[in-house]
């Protein structure tokens, strides 16, 4: 899970809003989203064989699905993926590695090739 984690603090180093009514992270909330990973336990969710889709659990009461919510995407640098982050109460609850095209995502791109 070690490797996951890593990831998912890249991506959500390098991430963009997803749209244009997705607002920008400041550094305090990209800082804050990444150190909340160390108490993440993660879960393989999608089995589709076609992408890549995580939910992320936190110790404690389950995450309002009230607060506002955050949708960020970074893609790779060959193009083959988009890698989509959604963000609720300030945590990465849900990260999915997609395919822009026919190939399947079959591991998680290394994170020198994320470009926002």
């Amino acid at each position: 899970m070690e490797q996951e984690k890593n990831f998912f603090a890249a991506v959500l180093h390098l991430a963009k809003p997803l749209t244009p009514s997705d607002r920008e992270l400041s550094r305090v909330e990209r800082k804050t989203a990444i150190a909340a990973l160390e108490e993440a336990q993660i879960e393989q969710t999608c089995d589709c064989g076609t992408c890549l889709t995580y939910n992320l659990l936190y110790p404690g009461d389950p995450i309002d699905q009230d607060l506002p919510r955050t949708y960020l995407s970074v893609g790779t640098q060959d193009g083959d993926a988009l890698v989509l982050a959604h963000l609720a109460g300030g945590r990465l609850t849900t990260l999915e590695v997609a395919p822009t095209g026919n190939k399947p995502v079959a591991t998680l791109p290394a994170t020198d090739h994320l470009t926002p």
